[in-house]
């Protein structure tokens, strides 16, 4: 019963002769070494971003897409804040320039306004003096009066006369009653 165990389920017996058989077949035959599959390694921590997506290292061809790609922003940022900073200097240097032209107008209207006012105080020495008379003095021209005569008169209001025995006192001595 025991053959026909080992037939049903093709189990060979085991001999001690057969093993040491095998043994000698071994050391005569080439030696295969049979190359176990390697351990893989330990799971690292797995890193993640602050939304919470998984971080993956990045192949070195990425890597290198990536650093050119910031040098390039980094460049043009440069550029536009070169550039940002040139507008702010003309915008600012035209402000002042408007503001230099308010200036220098207020001051030649100060200068002619003393001016004026120098000539009107040596006029009015000379005056004193006797030397200029009025008619010789230019004064500017006085506004011509408006005509009166060609406006229609207003009607005066008419006046309400009031017969009865209250007539001549006033609201407040009506109130007062």
């Amino acid at each position: 019963m025991s053959d026909d165990e080992n037939i049903l389920f093709e189990v060979q017996p085991v001999s001690d002769f057969e093993e040491s058989e095998a043994s000698s077949e071994e050391e005569t035959a080439p030696e295969v070494e049979e190359v176990e599959p390697e351990p893989e390694p330990e799971p690292s921590k797995i890193q993640r971003t602050k939304t919470g997506r998984i971080k993956k290292k990045a192949s070195p061809r990425t890597k290198e897409r990536l650093r050119k790609q910031l040098a390039a922003g980094r460049a043009k940022s440069l550029e536009i804040r070169r550039r940002n900073k040139k507008l702010k200097e003309v915008s600012k240097r035209k402000k002042l320039d408007e503001e230099d032209q308010i200036l220098l107008k207020e001051l030649q209207e100060r200068k002619s306004n003393q001016e004026l006012q120098e000539e009107i105080n040596l006029l009015k020495e000379q005056l004193k003096n006797g030397k200029v008379s009025e008619k010789e003095m230019k004064l500017p021209p006085k506004p011509a009066p408006e005509p009166r005569g060609n406006k229609p008169a207003a009607p005066p209001p008419p006046v309400i006369k009031s017969i009865g025995p209250l007539a001549g006192f006033t609201l407040k001595q009506l109130r007062g009653l």
